[in-house]
């Protein structure tokens, strides 16, 4: 099942993208898609990401399962 939430971006040393809640849950985003960055609302694709990305607040769909 996917669920559109939003957390912090990080990347895992396996080299899947994840989000963290706020109350510390950790998602594996669904690849590709666009991202939507919660401070500016600027839009990022999975794979144009830079380094400075990760620790940003984004808004992204999520598998569940």
């Amino acid at each position: 099942m996917q669920k559109v939430l939003a957390g912090t971006l990080w990347r895992a040393q396996e080299g899947w993208l994840y989000i963290e809640t706020a109350v510390g849950d950790r998602y594996r985003l669904v690849e590709p898609q666009t991202l939507t960055l919660a401070e500016t609302r600027e839009k990022v694709n999975t794979n144009e990401l830079q380094d400075y990305h990760y620790g940003m607040l984004v808004v992204a769909t999520c598998q569940l399962d």
